[in-house]
């Protein structure tokens, strides 16, 4: 996400575990990475982000899981070729997935694509949502791309 590796960003950026709050069967587990002694413009971007975490319990054991896998779990739904994974509660979720799957099939026959191939479909309100899939809560450039 960020243009820098991650071990340059640990140089400066140190974490912080800001609290750990029980989700169900699930923990989740809350970063802040911040750094002291900026300087000049780069003490705006401090903290850098807050990340988000889950600890869950697999075979008797604690296991740390990426938010995409936790968070999706219960909202994906396969229309079609689509396997829809949406963050929010859509009321029109089958209706749009299905006018899509319906669009993605006119585009191919219309342009002659070859037989198109499944896919997952990502569907979200807000531009924040993507950034949560990936485990941040919060994250100072604004936008994930």
């Amino acid at each position: 996400m960020y243009q820098f590796s991650s071990k340059q960003l640990f140089r400066y950026y140190k974490p912080t575990i800001l609290f750990i709050t029980k989700e169900g069967d699930n923990c989740s587990i809350r970063t802040m990475f911040s750094a002291n002694g900026l300087e000049g413009e780069y003490r705006k971007s401090n903290p850098l982000c807050i990340t988000k975490l889950y600890a869950v319990k697999e075979n008797g054991e604690w296991r740390l899981k990426y938010a995409l896998s936790v968070i999706t779990e219960k909202w994906t739904k396969k229309i079609g070729k689509l396997t829809v994974i949406y963050l929010t509660q859509y009321a029109l979720i089958q209706d749009l997935a299905t006018r899509d799957s319906v669009f993605f099939n006119q585009i191919a026959k219309e342009f002659q694509f070859p037989e198109w191939k499944p896919f997952k479909y990502y569907m979200n309100e807000s531009g924040d949502e993507p950034g949560k899939l990936i485990n941040f809560d919060f994250f100072f450039p604004g936008y994930t791309k």
